[in-house]
């Protein structure tokens, strides 16, 4: 799903900066003319806004608040939309002071469909 969405936001003139962990996606990405960075924090650093899609709740909170703590790479100012398929009790942890987080995922369950956002 993220490089569908990095492709059309490249072909509308954005500067588009991409990360992944799988090698074949980073080899199709660049392969599609986006500039690719060893590391997810390193695309963090780069972004005005960055994007995340991520294949659930646990992968998202392990990308940013793990071992890496991606999160902490973010610029002030910056702003993070997760587009990942998430439980929207992780949009209301506290991930950043300094960026505006909104989380516009797909629900694992439907008690809440509305955006979140945090500042």
């Amino acid at each position: 799903m993220g490089l569908p969405i990095a492709g059309h936001l490249n072909r509308a003139g954005h500067l588009v900066t991409v990360h992944d962990s799988n090698t074949d996606r980073m080899l199709l990405a660049t392969g599609s003319g986006l500039k690719a960075v060893d590391s997810a924090a390193a695309a963090a650093r780069e972004a005005d806004v960055l994007l995340t899609v991520l294949p659930g709740a646990a992968d998202c909170d392990s990308v940013m608040l793990g071992i890496d703590r991606v999160v902490e790479s973010l610029r002030p100012g910056s702003g993070w939309r997760d587009l990942t398929t998430n439980d929207p009790r992780v949009a209301d942890r506290p991930y950043s002071d300094s960026t505006e987080v909104v989380w516009c995922g797909v629900p694992t369950g439907f008690d809440s469909l509305e955006p979140r956002w945090r500042r």
